[in-house]
């Protein structure tokens, strides 16, 4: 859900921050749901069926200002750490641990940009 839905803000977005910051978030959601599948595939189970663009209710209008895009994806992005972190530590498959560890990075990043225009919007609104 998190690329389909963050492809989908992506479009929206109006701030060329906002776009980077997002591409960096589907470029995560997409290594996610990948390494999700194959990790799926390798032990033998079913896919899930996927969220697609026809889930997203009206797919031609912005519901969220690119301001709530970034609370939203800070907080998303804090919780995908604690996740990430907690499976990092408990898994024993080295392959597993690799893609926490990637996910854990890119997602640190994620993080520190959200924060970094959170710092840039309060100082913008502040001064005008």
């Amino acid at each position: 859900m998190a690329s389909v839905v963050t492809a989908d803000v992506l479009k929206k977005a109006e701030s060329n921050d906002v776009r980077s910051m997002l591409e960096l978030g589907s470029q995560i959601a997409k290594t996610e749901v990948e390494g999700a599948q194959y990790f799926m595939r390798e032990t033998g189970r079913v896919l899930p069926v996927p969220f697609t663009e026809q889930d997203i209710l009206l797919p031609n209008q912005k519901y969220y200002s690119d301001n709530f895009v970034i609370l939203l994806k800070y907080k998303l992005g804090q919780d995908a750490l604690n996740l990430y972190v907690t499976s990092l530590s408990t898994s024993t498959n080295p392959e597993v641990r690799a893609f926490y560890k990637k996910l854990s990075q890119d997602t640190t990043e994620l993080v520190d940009q959200c924060i970094e225009l959170m710092v840039k919007i309060c100082i913008l609104t502040t001064f005008k």
